[in-house]
């Protein structure tokens, strides 16, 4: 039986969103049981850069020739972010699945124009479903797809599964690989230029706890700090407590994870938490915001806690310090490394990918 062919439309490479590439790498796992099953065939298709250099006019029509040839043969389609359902306008909607990581393009007035907005919203109504991590974004989506009068999609949740490559390390050389210090070690997972993840208010934690314990080392994994973001940092006195790593790879990434006792996870919204998931996989403990998205992660007791910078250096300093809270936040990460796995993922996507060709074989 031939396999099954789906393309993955993946981010322009320009936009820069790894997280994204990473989250269609690992469904394109599913080619891996192809091998033995038969099932799917995925390849990943990015958009060439010329459509954004062309414009609206000639970006659309080039992409509608190259989308009538390169999506001909796929049984599915999968938008990889809703950033880009406009797209949908030369897609065969009943086969494209399209996945909404979070509501932020509708949630911040500031990310695109209003009128760009709509357009995404109406044509991703229109595809065959959406894929959310979470069911707080499938709640979202809901309600906005209400206010704006839009006919709602099928929404299916399929939370995200962890890289198996995230793992626990006995190697205790890692930080002089990267010149960090044998002081305590916290890290921060973040693209700082976006509001939600919560840069000033980390700044006022990490102040709190540099009055009481000036030896402790932030690691920020993402890209630059702006000059504004620096200032920031030398106000308050952190340049020697602050290292920034950015353009890692994959292993070099993981890395920073293991060598750090504490992930710290500020954020005032999220659509998943992959932070949460990557830090657990490596048996580091973490200290997250109490948001709804992560309160889904951890349902029932945690350690989650709300938006109080002196709390957070306190609980911060009590990790170090106090065995007992120590063991609660190790027993947090240990209830997330059992809930959450690539093969749960890859199940849900091989039959939703299979649910679609099926449909499609119909019409």
């Amino acid at each position: 039986m031939k396999p099954i062919e789906v393309v993955q439309l993946r981010p322009f490479k320009s936009d820069g969103w790894k997280s994204i590439e990473r989250y269609g790498r690992l469904i394109a796992r599913l080619n891996d049981r192809a091998n033995e099953a038969k099932k799917f065939s995925i390849v990943q298709w990015t958009p060439p850069e010329t459509l954004k250099c062309l414009g609206n006019f000639l970006g659309r029509r080039l992409f509608y020739t190259i989308a009538s040839n390169r999506f001909r043969g796929a049984k599915v389609i999968h938008v990889l972010d809703a950033a880009y359902s406009n797209l949908l306008a030369f897609l065969p909607k009943q086969r494209t699945i399209v996945t909404c990581h979070d509501t932020e393009i509708w949630r911040s007035a500031s990310f695109i124009n209003r009128r760009f907005r709509l357009r995404l919203l109406k044509n991703l109504s229109q595809c065959a479903t959406v894929v959310t991590p979470s069911h707080v974004v499938a709640d979202q989506l809901k309600v906005i797809f209400k206010e704006q009068g839009f006919e709602l999609p099928p929404i299916k949740v399929i939370a995200n599964g962890v890289d198996p490559a995230f793992k626990p390390t006995s190697d205790l050389t890692l930080r002089s690989g990267f010149g960090i210090s044998q002081d305590w070690t916290l890290l921060y997972v973040a693209n700082t230029h976006w509001p939600r993840k919560n840069f000033s208010f980390l700044l006022d934690v990490l102040g709190f706890l540099k009055s009481s314990h000036s030896a402790f080392n932030l690691i920020h994994l993402g890209p630059p700090l702006t000059p504004n973001q620096k200032s920031q940092v030398t106000s308050r006195s952190l340049n020697q407590n602050w290292k920034t790593f950015t353009d890692l790879n994959d292993e070099q990434v993981v890395k920073l994870y293991q060598l750090s006792d504490l992930v710290l996870i500020p954020s005032v919204y999220e659509g998943f938490g992959y932070p949460l998931l990557e830090s657990s996989a490596c048996e580091t403990p973490f200290l997250a915001s109490k948001i709804p998205t992560f309160e889904e992660l951890l349902a029932g007791e945690n350690e989650l806690l709300e938006f109080d910078a002196k709390l957070w250096a306190q609980k911060i300093i009590l990790f170090f310090t106090n065995e007992k809270f120590k063991s609660q936040l190790e027993q947090q990460t240990k209830h997330l490394q059992a809930k959450y796995s690539l093969a749960s993922h890859l199940k849900e996507y091989e039959s939703l990918y299979g649910s679609i060709a099926k449909n499609s074989d119909r019409i």
